[in-house]
């Protein structure tokens, strides 16, 4: 300690910080020994697509691992720890390429353990990077279930002594690098059994599957009438192929034939169920739902889906009202937390989340909320100090409550509540 935060809310500000020059492409965030700096959610575009909260935590987790290794960790264990923390975090963080991963195990990709760092120094496209970020996640994932996590740090020590990495691994694992490698193999190979998708080889890749799914936009644009004939004759040929139902019910969902798309979307939901990419089955299906009337089928896909996808902000703060109408606090406040991960810019959530939080007489969390609200909406200064006064006054500070009732009396002298909460907090 100190740990040093630095959040830019322009992200070739965050560039040059970083790199000492613009475009320095998708990253989110660095760090550098005990400095982190990352894109604020205001700055990463699109708007909606950057989780703060797991990028903070993605880097503190490189601060103790560089510290722990007096900063000689490999770049594949000490990314792939990070990506492990984000999984351990919070169970809708960390990263889900089942497809990507069938497809490399099919066409035998997976890196050797000796090029992992190379993975990352010399990727030649984003989705290469971004790969071999999740390979090494799920190395070390092996590691820790099948060695054990004291293994995992009993390694990450190693390094601040030994940056051999050949006699890191036979000290803690008792077994070379090849054999470690050959464990790893094996327990990828049942994990690609146990996902069970077909995925041919002219599939499309999670990520282009979601460019040709509108990238999140609704309603997507419309699709090439030839599709469904294509889509029909590849399901033929692969049943359980995910990217063929999925598209197929993307399709009838753009042509408004929803029957023949829940059909399929609900094919390719279940076939991977932890699909995290924008769009979803899951979205699309909530989607047609709610346009059928189906509320209770709506509210359910949406349930599941804020369980994998970290960035369903409309999902979570849907959900979010929806727990409010049953009175049920908790899951509102659950819901709304998420929903900041991803957008901590939009009054209505602090505005909601600050009403239930005096409902439950948490007056530190209304205070926080009415007190960000307060920045963020300038369409009723006066309601605005006068919510957070009562929430101090509630809490206790009389001090407070009266330097914000006073605020909001100056804009509107006559408002009752700020003049009540005002000679409440001048009694003694």
């Amino acid at each position: 300690t100190p740990v040093l935060i630095e959040i830019f809310n322009d992200h070739e500000d965050f560039a040059v910080r970083t790199s000492g020059l613009p475009e320095i492409g998708h990253l989110l965030g660095v760090c550098f020994g005990r400095v982190i700096t990352l894109d604020s959610p205001r700055a990463y575009k699109p708007p909606g697509s950057l989780n703060w909260q797991e990028v903070v935590w993605h880097e503190f987790a490189h601060v103790i691992t560089l510290q722990m290794s007096d900063n000689q960790i490999p770049r594949w264990l000490s990314e792939g720890v990070s990506g492990y923390e984000e999984k351990t975090g919070r169970p809708e963080w960390g990263r889900r390429q089942d497809l990507e991963l069938v497809k490399a195990v099919q066409e035998d990709r997976i890196i050797g353990l000796k090029r992992l760092d190379a993975g990352f120094s010399e990727a030649k496209t984003p989705a290469d990077l971004s790969f071999a970020y999740y390979q090494a996640f799920l190395l070390v994932e092996h590691i820790a279930e099948r060695y054990g996590f004291d293994h995992l740090t009993a390694l990450i020590r190693r390094f601040a002594t030994s940056r051999n990495m050949e006699a890191n691994i036979r000290a803690v694992f008792q077994i070379s690098p090849a054999e470690l490698e050959a464990g790893f193999i094996s327990w990828l190979n049942r994990r690609v059994n146990a996902i069970d998708v077909d995925v041919p080889g002219n599939a499309p890749s999670e990520a282009s599957l979601a460019a040709g799914a509108g990238g999140g936009s609704f309603p997507p644009q419309l699709p090439n009438s030839a599709s469904v004939e294509s889509l029909q004759e590849r399901i033929e040929a692969h049943p359980r192929d995910f990217t063929a139902h999925f598209q197929l019910g993307l399709t009838f969902y753009r042509l408004e034939e929803f029957p023949a798309a829940i059909e399929h979307l609900t094919i390719a939901r279940d076939l991977l169920p932890g699909y995290s990419a924008t769009p979803s089955p899951r979205e699309i299906l909530a989607s047609i739902y709610e346009k059928l009337g189906d509320i209770g089928s709506m509210r359910r896909e949406q349930e599941a889906l804020v369980k994998v996808q970290q960035h369903a902000f409309d999902a979570c703060f849907e959900l979010g009202q929806a727990a409010q109408g049953r009175k049920d606090y908790d899951q509102v406040v659950y819901y709304l937390e998420r929903a900041i991960a991803v957008n901590p810019y939009d009054p209505k959530v602090h505005r909601l989340l600050g009403t239930v939080a005096m409902r439950r007489s948490d007056y530190p969390k209304a205070i926080r909320e009415y007190s960000v609200l307060l920045a963020l909406d300038d369409t009723d200064p006066a309601r605005a100090n006068t919510d957070l006064a009562e929430a101090y006054l509630k809490g206790g500070n009389k001090q407070r409550a009266k330097k914000f009732s006073l605020a909001a009396l100056e804009i509107a002298p006559m408002f009752a509540r700020a003049q009540d909460i005002l000679l409440d907090a001048l009694e003694h």
